[in-house]
């Protein structure tokens, strides 16, 4: 939804120049970057918006225009390929396939040291990379596709379980806990129980992904990081 200021600002016979910001955030790969760039040149110096410097970058992006009709948009950037860096991160990060890229666009005197500097933005553009369609030693092309129009893509995006969380349990491993990178149980505590919610000791910590589970280690009345859907009903 666009905020009013902004929607006020397009309606004037003169809304004044419109720049476009751009994240492209790898951080789906193990130590990936996040890119902060723009195509708007304000003499050669980054732009700065909310705190944040945009590097003005050599590249061309089109195709994110919805038409209402058919298929979700898949837009395409052109990045230049000249100093190297782009094929640098497309080699170290797997062509940076996952990776999300969002497009800000906002207007020039709401960017930082503008006449009336503020959070003000156009509705958000949100893809992921979905493929490297080409590159040369100029430049390197990717095609994007939204959330809802990947290839294999299914919903629901996960299975849904009325009395099973799908939070990873920490392990035990001879001398303190291992804790999953990915979707971790936020349970830190000192009490331990076994897969049947008998006390025990920390070699024998073994929860069994139920609610009662879950109440064991946080409480009847605490605030419960459950990841099933108790509340769904059966089909």
């Amino acid at each position: 939804m666009t905020d009013s200021t902004i929607a006020n600002r397009i309606q004037r016979f003169e809304p004044g120049e419109l720049v476009a910001l751009y994240i492209l955030d790898a951080s789906n790969f193990a130590g990936g970057p996040t890119f902060y760039f723009t195509s708007t040149d304000l003499g050669g110096a980054p732009i700065a918006f909310q705190g944040q410097d945009y590097t003005p970058i050599d590249f061309e992006a089109t195709g994110f225009e919805y038409s209402g009709k058919g298929p979700q948009p898949r837009p395409r950037i052109k990045i230049s390929n000249v100093n190297k860096v782009a094929q640098a991160a497309a080699i170290e990060f797997s062509d940076l396939l996952g990776a999300t890229l969002t497009r800000m666009r906002t207007f020039g005197e709401f960017l930082d040291g503008g006449s009336n500097p503020g959070n003000h933005t156009l509705p958000l553009d949100v893809y992921t990379v979905d493929r490297k369609s080409s590159q040369n030693s100029n430049q390197i092309e990717w095609e994007l596709a939204s959330s809802l129009d990947q290839q294999g893509k299914m919903l629901p995006g996960r299975q849904i379980f009325k009395n099973f969380c799908n939070l990873r349990y920490r392990r035990w491993n001879g001398s303190s806990f291992d804790v999953s990178a990915v979707m971790p149980c936020p349970y830190a505590g000192a009490s331990y129980f076994t897969r049947d919610g008998v006390a025990t000791t920390e070699a024998n910590d073994i929860c069994n992904k139920t609610l009662s589970a879950c109440r064991l280690r946080f409480g009847q009345h605490g605030d419960l990081p459950f990841g099933g859907f108790p509340g769904i009903g059966a089909l």
